[in-house]
C-alpha cells in the first residue's frame, strides 16, 4: 500500500487515468447507475420476453432469435467473376496499400534496401497458409523462389514489428473506406470482439501444453484473434491452452488502443457507460477483467452463459435493501471499504498496464495464481462485480445490446472458419515451436485474411458504383449489410494448374528401354 500523494497526477494524466483519481466518486457514479438499471429492469419485467419465469420462483432467460444472416448474397456476388488466387489479390492490394514498404531489413546498414516483393509475397503465403518454405519452393516454377531465399527473407525482413505495421496499414485502409460503415452500430460506437482457437503444435514447444479435451494426445496453443465492426482483423496473440483468454484479450486492447479506441473526454458521466464495447464468450471473462477494461475506457460486453446463476451485487447496504426484493436483483453487496483502501494500488497497477511497462496477462496471472489472493486483486474483483452487475441488468432488458454482441461474436467465429480454410497446409498443425515463430506465423495468416477482406470491399464497392439505378443500389447495400464480407469461396487457396503448358520430358531413357530394364 502507498499514499495517495505517491500517485503523481502527471502519471495519471499521461496514462489518462486522472478521471479515476477519486475512487469514492467513481464508485458512487457506478452505484447510482446500477440502482437505476435494477429499477428499470424490474419495472418492465412483466413485458420482458427475454426474462421468463422458471421453477421455484426463479427466473430464466429465453434464447433470442439469431440476428445473423446466413445469406449467400455476398459469396455469390464475389464468385460472379473468375476465381482469384492469393498471389493475384496480394499484388493488387499491395499496389493500393503499399504494405510491403513496412518491411525493413533488421540491420540498420541495409535500411535503404528494399525487399524483393515476390519473395515477400511467397513467404507470407508460405507461413500464412502453413504450406512451408519447402513446399512453396516445389509449387513454383520460378528459379528465383528457393527454400533458402524464402528462409533468408523470413529471417532478415519478417520481424513481428514489420508484420504488425504492414497489417495495420491494410486495416487502416479498410477503415477509411465508406462501405464498411454500413456495419456500424446505430450509435456509431466501436464494437470489437475476440475469440480463441485451439491449434495443435506438432513440434516441441515451451508455449504448448497437453490437453486431451482439445488436442487428444497432441499438445497445442490458443490463438486469440481480434476483429472489429468493419470485419478487419486488427490483432492476434498466442497463449498456452491452460491460460484463460481474458487477460490476454486485455493485452490486445492495450496494444492496439491507439488505433481503435478514442481516449476518454472530460464528460465522465456520459463516457462511464457509453464507451466502445468489446465482446468475448464466457471463456474471455473474469470479474477482474470487467474492472480492468473499465479503466481502459472500454465497456466489456461478453456473452455470458447461465445468467440466472450469476451473482448480482449491490453498491452498499442501503441499495441492497432497496433492490433485493426485486425479481432480478442483488443478493449481496461489494466490499467498498476494501476497494477504496486499495484504490491507489489499483491505479498504479492500471498505470503500469496502460503505459506498457508490463503486460496485463502477466500481472493478472500472478495476482490470480497466488495461494492467498492479494487485497488488490480482491478489490479489482469487487469493482468488477459491480460493473458486471450493471452490464447484466442492461443485457437482460436491452435486446439491441444482446443482438449487437451476438452479431459481433458471429463475426469472430466466422473469422475462425476463415482461418481454418486459409491455414490448410500440414493438416492445420503448427510446425514451429518458439513463441516468436508462432506469433509471426499467425501474423502472416492475419495479413492474408485482411488482404482478402479488403479486396472483397473493393470488389463490392466497384460493383455498386457500376449500378445505374438507385433502387438497385439500395437493394445491394441492404443485402450487403445483412451479411458478412468475411467470405473466401471465390479465392483459390491452392494455386492453379497449367494444362496449356507443354510438360518437359522428365526421363532420358525411352519407355521401351525402361520396360526392358534387367533387374536380375
Amino acid at each position: 500500500m502507498f499514499n495517495r500523494t505517491v500517485v503523481k497526477q502527471d502519471i495519471l494524466f499521461s496514462t489518462n487515468l486522472i478521471h479515476f483519481f477519486d475512487g469514492k466518486s467513481v464508485l458512487q457514479r457506478i452505484g447510482k447507475k446500477l440502482t437505476e438499471s435494477y429499477r428499470q429492469l424490474n419495472n418492465n419485467i412483466d413485458h420482458n420476453t427475454f426474462v421468463i419465469p422458471g421453477s421455484n420462483g426463479q427466473w430464466k432467460t429465453k434464447k433470442d432469435d439469431p440476428d445473423y444472416s446466413a445469406s449467400e448474397f455476398i459469396p455469390k456476388l464475389l464468385s460472379g467473376g473468375k476465381s482469384m488466387t492469393l498471389y493475384e489479390i496480394m499484388r493488387e492490394i499491395d499496389d493500393y496499400t503499399e504494405f510491403s514498404t513496412f518491411f525493413k531489413h533488421f540491420q540498420t546498414k541495409h535500411s535503404k534496401k528494399n525487399i524483393d516483393n515476390k519473395l515477400l509475397y511467397a513467404v507470407l503465403m508460405s507461413l500464412g497458409t502453413n504450406i512451408g518454405h519447402n513446399d512453396m519452393d516445389k509449387a513454383t516454377n520460378s528459379k528465383h523462389i528457393t527454400t533458402k531465399k524464402l528462409r533468408d527473407t523470413e529471417k532478415l525482413w519478417l520481424s513481428e514489428s514489420n508484420l504488425e505495421k504492414a497489417n495495420a496499414a491494410i486495416v487502416n485502409f479498410i477503415q477509411n473506406l465508406p462501405l464498411p460503415t454500413i456495419y456500424n452500430d446505430h450509435n456509431d460506437l466501436l464494437h470489437t470482439s475476440s475469440d480463441g482457437k485451439k491449434l495443435v503444435v506438432a513440434v516441441d514447444s515451451l508455449l504448448a501444453n497437453y490437453s486431451y479435451k482439445y488436442y487428444g494426445k497432441e499438445q497445442g496453443v490458443t490463438v486469440n484473434s481480434f476483429v472489429d465492426t468493419s470485419q478487419s482483423f486488427f490483432h492476434v496473440n498466442v497463449l498456452t491452452s491452460s491460460d484463460r483468454e481474458a487477460a490476454y484479450m486485455m493485452d490486445g486492447i492495450v496494444k492496439t488502443k491507439a488505433n481503435h479506441f478514442n481516449e476518454r473526454n472530460d464528460d465522465i458521466d456520459d463516457q462511464l457507460f457509453g464507451n466502445p464495447k468489446h465482446s468475448t464468450d464466457t471463456h474471455g471473462y473474469t470479474d477482474a477483467i470487467f474492472a480492468g477494461l473499465h479503466f481502459l475506457d472500454v465497456s466489456f460486453a461478453p456473452r455470458l452463459t447461465d445468467l440466472p446463476n450469476r451473482a448480482l451485487f449491490a453498491y452498499d447496504s442501503k441499495s441492497l435493501l432497496k433492490n433485493s426484493n426485486y425479481k432480478v436483483g442483488p443478493r449481496q453487496q461489494i466490499n467498498r471499504k476494501l476497494i477504496l483502501e486499495n484504490w491507489d494500488d489499483i491505479l498504479r497497477l492500471m498505470a503500469t498496464i496502460k503505459s506498457g511497462k508490463q503486460s496485463a496477462s502477466l500481472i493478472f496471472r500472478r495476482l490470480a495464481a497466488s495461494k492467498k489472493a492479494s487485497n488488490v486483486y480482491k478489490a479489482m474483483k469487487g469493482l468488477g462485480q459491480l460493473i458486471k452487475s450493471n452490464f447484466i441488468a442492461n443485457y437482460l432488458q436491452d435486446e439491441e445490446l444482446r443482438r449487437s454482441i451476438q452479431k459481433q461474436l458471429n463475426r469472430a467465429e466466422l473469422g475462425q472458419k476463415f482461418s481454418s480454410a486459409l491455414f490448410f497446409g500440414r493438416k492445420g498443425q503448427l510446425v514451429v515451436g518458439s513463441e516468436e515463430s508462432i506469433q509471426k506465423t499467425m501474423l502472416c495468416k492475419t495479413i492474408l485474411k485482411n488482404i482478402v477482406i479488403l479486396w472483397n470491399y473493393l470488389f463490392l464497392s466497384d460493383h455498386i458504383i457500376s449500378l445505374r439505378d438507385d433502387n438497385d443500389t439500395d437493394h445491394i447495400l441492404d443485402s450487403i449489410s445483412e451479411g458478412s464480407v468475411i467470405s473466401w469461396r471465390h479465392i483459390n487457396m491452392h494455386g492453379i494448374y497449367d494444362f496449356d503448358h507443354k510438360p518437359i520430358k522428365s526421363f532420358k531413357a525411352s519407355i521401351k528401354q525402361i520396360k526392358n530394364l534387367k533387374v536380375k
